[in-house]
């Protein structure tokens, strides 16, 4: 017995000290590549892109505030809510057609006080939405809510879900609720059981991916399904089309504080445990998933405040949890913000709030006094309403469901958001060539400059150089070399670059500057060597959130599909940029630096792969001179992200609005061939 005890022992010992042996090697290895480490201007490296992007975004939240007009007048209201409308919805990608509805309702039911049916309608042509509306016993004609749903796998069929719809009900108040876009009925990645590959925020990031390359929000579609499900009520007889609302929570209360902004038709709102502040929610817990972040919206002034301000003067009761993780003290924010302005527009009482002591969801109080604010605005009566729904009064999966399934993919027709945005793509192709073609060099040149958002290589600063003291050689085992220096390079303010220099003992006019998607202590040493041996001087260089500077990321759904470093992408999105563009610019940087370094005739080398090839196309293109060659691998086109749904770990390659205008191939097709070396690969895939 104590033999084997023993053994078993001696085994985990070995594997221990094996483990601690690999460790100490990588650990060795990643040391000699490490430039950052231990500089006090960078203590955290992998958030190094965070307080960067956050201290811009903070920057333009604080010009704002300061404005004259943060909070308008009652004389300039008017005006002012027209005025940001139309920007919100340009920001969105543009108000869609409206189409067909196409309502089907699929059953009824009835149950002890309400009634209901199962239906589904058209927001779009083949997009499909699955409902349930919910109906009182009394008469009609009845006033309505419309329910979007928050975050659950269930959609509309999540219970405190439910629970909102029936308390209406039972107050005399109709309740539509409908599935979001990849929840419920309508989750696009499903395998051959029927079960979702991904679902909720991670479906929202990956197909808004999409969006955003198109010029759209992934927003938009979950807006346009609240704004038709709007006009499905109004196309019933049964309900009353002057006294219409909406409430949700979560995700249900994001949408709800985009639909009660732009919709002016919902009479009460009720956004629940979604409104904050940006200063604060990129400060805490950072971007959330797709179709909560609106392109370039911090740059237009567009705060989680604007929203409430928008459906004034028409009454809301902004409901919170002292506990979640949107944060409280934003949302107290907002609310002043918005209590400000109703207020001076002598409806003071029209902006309310609760805030319960606990956590985030959709909890009995709230839902109690979003029934007590809709009784108010719809009855003029202001009455106490208590909660008590029964278990066999919830809907079970089979009372819910449109489809016997479980997915509207069943329904004649059916077009996925993929399938939608591949069709506008088609659209987009035709007319893409001919506006691309009536543009000359140097308007495309303005072109790309305009859509990157990002200097020219002119207006770039000089980078300042910052160079580490020491002896690197021995570091790396070399030949032909004469010294290995270790030094960063700073193009702007709170962003490093580090690097490497390899300088060989007889050099030429000639560098070679490899940038590697993976980071530069993955490059291999034999390619180094071979450079040397050729007298060419190479320079590794990490651009702004590759290697050494990399977002951790959190390790959920969505960075297992999009990649590591979207909520750094979105603060980007949120401020207009873009890292295509940032990284354009780094390159613009260091060509100065090296200018600076060897010489403005030396000859010039860039290698890249994957992700940065994109941006080192662009970085050839808007430089123009016969000094660059390019040595690229692994490159992907914008079509096929848009042709591949299901394409893994890309987020950092997207560029809003982009393929209205060209793609890749464009550019390639205007370098000098003997410029440009690539090869093309098949996108990973989930």
């Amino acid at each position: 017995m104590y033999q084997k005890y023993f053994l078993i022992y001696l085994y985990v010992i070995v594997i221990l000290f094996i483990g601690l042996g690999v460790w100490g090697e990588e650990n060795s290895e990643s040391a000699k590549w490490s430039v950052l480490l231990g500089r006090e201007e960078v203590p955290k490296p992998s958030e190094m892109m965070k307080l960067y992007l956050n201290s811009k975004a903070l920057q333009i939240l604080k010009n704002f505030s300061g404005r004259d007009d943060y909070v308008p007048s009652a004389d300039s209201f008017d005006n002012w809510k027209r005025a940001r409308k139309e920007e919100l919805w340009k920001l969105l990608g543009g108000i869609p057609e409206r189409t067909p509805l196409n309502p089907v309702v699929v059953r009824r039911g009835e149950k002890t006080n309400f009634k209901y049916e199962v239906l589904y309608f058209e927001s779009m042509p083949g997009n499909y939405v699955s409902a349930v509306l919910y109906l009182p016993i009394s008469p009609p004609p009845y006033p309505a809510m419309i329910i979007p749903c928050g975050h659950s796998q269930e959609g509309k069929g999540y219970v405190e879900y439910q629970k909102m719809c029936i308390l209406l009900a039972q107050n005399g108040i109709a309740s539509l609720i409908y599935d979001p876009p990849g929840q419920g009925e309508r989750i696009t990645f499903i395998d051959d059981s029927g079960k979702p590959v991904i679902w909720g925020t991670a479906e929202h990031t990956v197909v808004g991916l999409r969006c955003i390359l198109v010029g759209l929000n992934y927003a938009l579609f979950e807006i346009w399904d609240g704004i038709r499900a709007v006009d499905y009520l109004m196309s019933r007889e049964d309900i009353d089309k002057t006294r219409i609302g909406c409430a949700g929570n979560s995700g249900g209360g994001t949408q709800t504080a985009y639909l009660m902004a732009l919709d002016d038709r919902i009479k009460v709102a009720g956004p629940s445990c979604y409104i904050t502040s940006w200063e604060r929610l990129l400060t805490t817990i950072g971007p959330q998933d797709a179709e909560q972040n609106i392109y370039s919206q911090i740059l237009h002034g567009f705060d989680h405040s604007d929203y409430l301000m928008l459906h004034a003067p028409e009454p809301f009761v902004l409901c919170c949890a002292t506990y979640d993780f949107f944060d409280i003290e934003g949302t107290w924010y907002s609310y002043r913000r918005a209590k400000r302005l109703y207020s001076a527009l002598g409806v003071n009482s029209n902006c309310d709030i609760i805030e319960v002591g606990k956590k985030h969801g959709w909890c009995k109080e709230m839902r109690e006094e979003i029934t007590k604010m809709a009784l108010s605005c719809f009855y003029g009566k202001w009455v106490d309403v208590k909660e008590e729904i029964k278990d066999e009064d919830v809907l079970k999966h089979e009372e819910y469901n449109v489809t016997q399934k479980g997915t509207v993919k069943e329904i004649h027709g059916f077009l996925s958001i993929p399938e939608i945005l591949v069709n506008k793509f088609r659209k987009l192709e035709e007319e893409r060539k001919s506006r691309w073609e009536k543009l000359s060099k140097d308007e495309r040149k303005e072109k790309i400059i305009d859509l990157l958002s990002i200097k020219t290589f002119e207006e770039t600063s000089e980078p300042q150089m910052i160079e580490l003291d020491g002896e690197f050689n021995d570091n790396f085992d070399l030949k032909g070399i004469k010294k290995v220096r270790k030094l960063v390079v700073v193009p702007e303010e709170g962003v490093y670059l580090p690097a490497i220099i390899f300088e060989p003992i007889e050099m030429l006019k000639s560098v070679v500057l490899i940038t590697p998607s993976a980071g530069k202590a993955r490059i291999d040493m034999m390619k180094i060597q071979n450079y040397l041996a050729e007298g060419k001087c190479v320079v590794a260089v990490d651009l702004r959130g590759i290697g050494e500077t990399e977002c951790m990321g959190s390790k959920n759904d969505i960075t297992k599909t999009v990649g590591a470093g979207w909520e750094d992408y979105f603060r980007a999105y949120l401020i207009g940029k873009s890292f295509v563009g940032m990284w354009v610019e780094d390159y613009f940087s260091l060509l100065k630096f090296l200018d600076k370094e060897f010489g403005s005739e030396c000859k010039i080398l860039l290698e890249a792969d994957e992700k940065l090839s994109i941006p080192a196309i662009h970085f050839a293109y808007l430089i123009d001179s016969p000094r660059i060659t390019l040595k690229l691998d692994k490159v992907y086109f914008w079509e096929d992200l848009i042709n591949n749904p299901r394409a893994k770990g890309q987020i950092m390659s997207a560029v809003n609005g982009v393929l209205i205008w060209y793609d890749i191939p464009y550019l390639l097709s205007e370098l000098d061939k003997d410029k440009v070396v690539y090869s093309t690969a098949q996108l990973p895939v989930f």
